[in-house]
């Protein structure tokens, strides 16, 4: 298939001088259905984020039709695009009175030349302008049971607690969550840091990696953990790289209390070697002062 275009939330393909056969049709179906519930449990697994968009992006669905038909070609801005009145029947169908949420929908043009199962459901739409036509549509709530599972690496349990900090809050738990992971509001509020930089694209969930420079010394961090419930969420992030003692890790919780929402903040070591965890005695003050120095620009830039 060729990709034509991306139609706000509608992706259009064609062939050209191709018969298709019903398995191709159905492998191809399959395939990106797959795909595409792999990519919505992963966000949902991953993502860290609670805005309107990150929370909706879970309940996303897909729907495919398809056509056979006559089209030309054109060329609009140097792209070429089929068009014709078999090009808008086909847009013009994804506005159907089907009573499902994801469906494979076929024109009579295509599905004659099958032989469907009892598993397809006859229909017919009538579309202003165009006529009458008889169309037939399977649920494809049965390619569920083949989802690939994805599942979160084990959290890690080797670091070591050496202080917490709690602070109230006048929103919700969503709201601090999202604004504490926002990348793109991370210097306003961050401690002792020159530049901060994002190394991956989208909105910060688990993988997304990031960089605090402090003078010449570039602290690679992960974000590495996160936690749900009814009552709280969290996650964590992690150094990988640049830190000589060994390795930090800040885990964020925030839990609704009744008065507002509290603000847990855990910090972890893991020393390089013995040596290293001697001398981080004498750098863990001065980590802890950071710390409750970034929550005080945090209250006085973003929010209480």
């Amino acid at each position: 298939m060729t990709l034509s275009e991306y139609e706000g939330d509608a992706v259009f393909f064609y062939l050209r001088d191709y018969t298709v056969s019903y398995q191709d049709l159905a492998r191809q179906t399959e395939e990106i259905y797959l795909r595409f519930h792999e990519q919505i449990q992963r966000h949902k697994i991953l993502r860290i984020c609670h805005c309107g968009a990150c929370n909706q992006a879970v309940n996303l669905k897909i729907k495919f039709v398809a056509h056979q038909g006559d089209f030309e070609m054109m060329s609009i801005r140097n792209q070429s695009k089929p068009y014709g009145k078999d090009v808008i029947v086909l847009h013009r169908l994804l506005k159907n009175t089907i009573p499902l949420a994801e469906y494979l929908l076929m024109t009579s043009s295509l599905s004659s030349q099958y032989e469907l199962h009892e598993k397809w459901v006859v229909h017919t739409e009538t579309i202003d302008k165009l006529g009458r036509f008889d169309l037939h549509y399977r649920d494809l709530d049965f390619l569920q049971a083949d989802l690939p599972e994805v599942s979160l690496s084990p959290p890690q349990t080797d670091y070591k607690e050496f202080a917490s900090h709690s602070w109230q809050f006048l929103m919700t738990k969503e709201q601090l969550i999202t604004k504490l992971a926002d990348f793109s509001i991370r210097s306003l509020w961050l401690d002792q840091i020159d530049e901060f930089v994002p190394t991956d694209d989208g909105p910060n969930r688990i993988g997304s990696r990031h960089q605090c420079i402090i003078g010449d010394r570039e602290i690679d961090f992960e974000t590495s953990q996160r936690s749900s419930s009814p009552e709280s969420l969290g996650f964590a992030e992690r150094t990988l790289r640049g830190f000589p003692l060994g390795e930090l890790m800040n885990y964020y919780v925030a839990s609704d209390r009744d008065d507002g929402v509290e603000l847990t903040i855990t910090q972890y070591f893991k020393p390089r070697n013995l040596v290293m965890s001697i001398m981080f005695i004498l750098a863990k003050a001065k980590l802890i002062k950071s710390v409750r120095q970034s929550i005080a620009n945090f209250r006085e830039r973003i929010g209480q």
